[in-house]
């Protein structure tokens, strides 16, 4: 039975990798990608939130959230200040940790406070880094009670969260391609004014 147990659960990662692959290359914009991937890894991994956070400016922004089938209180982005996070940001932009899992039990500090003005029982953290560079971590939150996760559901969550990267990357390239379109616009437009009043001066 346990074989069983773990051979359907390695079949459900793979098609979750899969199904996250084939999302990359769809012709969705990258924005909705980067939401369709939090939406997988939760339901993928039976967890009650998935989040993805920027945590590169303060305030710290969320970028996606996918809530499970529990009633969970809609998370509060006003209480998500840099300064909480500061010990994940040093420890994952300098490489010391592939994960953090932490829950109400573990020693007080700023992180397990919101976690508890949250409302939640744990959160596993995976950083993400976009070119080499940090850009923030997707939080797997569990609210009823502290949760575990075993070695090749991590390995599922880090490729995963690779991948996430790569579209957070795209959908980076895309807004400043959309603003760079926008502002070539803009001053088309300008021209077209300035020669439409030329014409009207001269006329």
């Amino acid at each position: 039975m346990f074989w069983r147990d773990r051979l359907d659960q390695s079949r459900a990662q793979a098609a979750l990798v899969g199904r996250i692959a084939r999302l990359l290359n769809s012709s969705l914009n990258p924005d909705e990608i980067v939401e369709r991937i939090v939406a997988e890894l939760g339901q993928g991994l039976h967890c009650d939130r998935c989040v993805l956070i920027d945590l590169r400016h303060d305030p710290v922004s969320v970028l996606a959230v996918w809530d499970g089938e529990q009633a969970i209180e809609p998370l509060n982005l006003r209480q998500i200040d840099r300064s909480v996070w500061q010990e994940v940001i040093e420890m994952f932009s300098q490489g010391g940790a592939s994960f953090l899992a932490l829950d109400l039990d573990s020693d007080p500090d700023p992180l397990q406070d919101w976690l508890h003005e949250i409302q939640a029982a744990s959160v596993l953290l995976i950083p993400l880094f976009t070119q080499s560079e940090f850009f923030g971590a997707v939080a797997l939150l569990e609210y009823g009670q502290r949760r575990t996760y075993q070695i090749d559901e991590l390995q599922t969550i880090r490729q995963v969260a690779d991948q996430a990267a790569i579209a957070l990357t795209n959908a980076q390239h895309y807004q400043s391609l959309w603003f760079k379109q926008e502002a070539l616009r803009l001053q088309n437009n300008s021209l077209q004014q300035e020669v439409i009043r030329d014409e009207l001066h001269n006329s």
